[in-house]
């Protein structure tokens, strides 16, 4: 899957992508050098052997950054039962994400506010 998406998204040579241990292959990993783009995925260990102390700061470094991201949709998963899908469809259920999206964004704004305010 991970090359349909790079191509859909088009991104531009030297951009990272990150992803999860779920796509750790020689050939996603090949694929993002092939395209001129930083390798980001984390890895994953062999069977039978575990990462090395490299391996787990790459990870690391890795988390820090998606953790940002994941954030996000685990606040939506938690607090509307987010991650499902209600509806049937395409359209339908894009729509269902997009009032999620603004449901967090609300939820979120008073907190928001008062740290902009305690500047």
């Amino acid at each position: 899957m991970l090359p349909d998406l790079v191509k859909k998204s088009k991104l531009a040579p030297g951009v990272s992508v990150l992803a999860d241990k779920g796509y750790c292959s020689k050939k996603n990993s090949n694929y993002l050098v092939e395209q001129g783009l930083i390798d980001g995925i984390m890895l994953k260990a062999q069977k039978g052997q575990k990462l090395t102390e490299r391996q787990r700061e790459f990870n690391n470094l890795i988390s820090k950054t998606r953790c940002l991201i994941e954030r996000t949709f685990g606040s939506i998963r938690r607090w509307f039962a987010g991650g499902r899908c209600r509806y049937r469809g395409l359209k339908r259920t894009h729509t269902q994400n997009i009032l999620e999206a603004m449901a967090y964004n609300l939820k979120r704004m008073p907190g928001l506010l008062m740290l902009q305010g305690a500047k």
